[in-house]
């Protein structure tokens, strides 16, 4: 499977982080997403997640989601 990036977010609170992951894999897989796909959503809703305190901080709606992917930077894959 390709490497998935993670997302430059300025880090909050990293409680609920791995669940938000597994929720946004899941819901990828649901909606027929290829695995690296659902891995880069689960990847982004951790990364949502970190940027707000609370265990379901900082994701809205899939959509938002999906705009977050779209719209913010990519921290650097390491080797």
């Amino acid at each position: 499977m390709p490497a998935v990036h993670s997302w430059q977010v300025k880090l909050v609170d990293t409680t609920g982080c791995g669940d938000a992951w597994s929720a946004g894999f899941i819901t990828g897989l649901s909606l027929q997403m290829s695995v690296p796909q659902a891995a880069q959503l689960g990847s982004a809703c951790g990364s949502l997640v970190a940027s707000g305190l609370g265990s379901d901080a900082g994701i809205i709606d899939l959509e938002s989601t999906l705009a977050f992917i779209e719209s913010t930077p990519t921290l650097p894959l390491g080797d």
